[in-house]
């Protein structure tokens, strides 16, 4: 069997021929092997723009996270972030729409029936 496969780079070859061996007596026997997930770069990203946006300030001495996120957000880089992140414009037209986000307001009826829940049982 081949090891050139990437999906085993991280073990050595004998493992990644067990591995390779075992995908294939799992599919025989009608088992789905999902294939394993790419790690995001979300977070790199996200604190590449938020480091860019302290070094720039960090003689201030009133600084504040604050103050450190909103200069990350007004920095070209923290734009271009956002865009390999979010890729298509209608993706990226929908993360900078202001009007309320339908997962947002999940989130809150969730939120507001667990608060409902616990005062219920107070």
């Amino acid at each position: 069997m081949d090891t050139t496969d990437k999906t085993f780079s991280n073990v050595d070859k004998g493992t990644a021929e067990i591995l390779k061996e075992a995908k294939l007596v799992l599919q025989k026997e009608g088992y789905v092997v999902s294939k394993p997930r790419e790690k995001s770069i979300a977070r790199e990203l996200m604190n590449a723009a938020y480091a860019n946006a302290f070094k720039t300030m960090s003689k201030d001495p009133d600084l504040t996270v604050r103050k450190i996120c909103m200069k990350a957000i007004e920095d070209k880089f923290f734009d271009e972030c956002l865009d390999t992140l979010f890729k298509g414009k209608i993706k990226r037209a929908a993360f900078d729409n202001k009007a309320p986000k339908p997962w947002s307001e999940k989130f809150q009826k969730i939120l507001h029936q667990k608060v409902s829940l616990k005062d219920s049982n107070l």
